[in-house]
């Protein structure tokens, strides 16, 4: 019976100096791992991150957090952005009103002159006459044709500088100039937004799990740390 118990225990050898040898193992890496600060942390942190072991081995590591003002500069800057915009609308509309303006002044200035060298034309200048007692009426005829012919011009040259000498469309223009930029600011936002969403789910999932694979690897090749 004796016998048969020490053959027990010689078989049971092996198997119990197993168990030994991987509790030794076990318990050095984790007083190994306890002597340094943990990769979870200060891979989140986003900073660079040092082991030094045997050798000097150095990683750098990607953010993984932004800063906190990161929010605060983008809403700063994108102030700064619709201001800017504002501001070339209005300059823009005040460049071009002032170059039709100048080229308004100048149509203005020949249509008066055109008037004025027909009233002082000497050939109808006996229509003019108080005391004419007979008017050619082939003359009254041709002067009635040259006045419509300058007349026609006139009013549509009217009817189009009419929105630069009116407020209210002035008014209206400018609403329409600011609700197209704010239409196109909405537009790049809602773009920008998207292409963050893609980037976000383009990020490959194991740099979520960083530190499972740091510790992975520290395991496999616990010599090199």
């Amino acid at each position: 019976m004796a016998n048969n118990r020490g053959v027990s225990v010689l078989n049971f050898w092996p198997l119990i100096s197993s168990i030994s040898i991987a509790a030794i193992l076990f318990f050095s890496l984790f007083s190994l791992f306890a002597a340094h600060p943990r990769y979870s942390d200060v891979a989140s942190s986003g900073y660079n991150l040092q082991v030094i072991g045997d050798g000097l081995i150095r990683r750098s590591l990607l953010a993984l957090r932004t800063d906190p003002l990161k929010p605060r500069v983008d809403q700063i800057k994108k102030q700064a952005d619709d201001h800017r915009n504002l501001v070339l609308a209005y300059a823009s509309y005040a460049r071009k009103l002032k170059l039709e303006n100048s080229k308004m002044l100048r149509i203005f200035a020949e249509l008066s002159r055109n008037y004025t060298d027909l009233l002082r034309n000497p050939t109808y200048q006996g229509l003019f006459e108080s005391d004419s007692l007979s008017i050619d009426e082939s003359m009254l005829r041709q002067f009635e044709k040259e006045v419509k012919e300058r007349i026609k011009p006139t009013r549509q040259v009217i009817a189009e500088a009419k929105e630069s000498f009116d407020n209210q469309l002035k008014i209206q223009k400018l609403k329409d100039t600011i609700f197209g930029l704010n239409e196109q600011l909405t537009k790049a936002k809602k773009q920008g937004a998207f292409s963050s969403l893609i980037a976000a789910k383009s990020i490959p999932k194991s740099i979520h799990c960083l530190s499972m694979r740091l510790m992975e690897e520290r395991i496999e090749r616990a010599e090199k740390y």
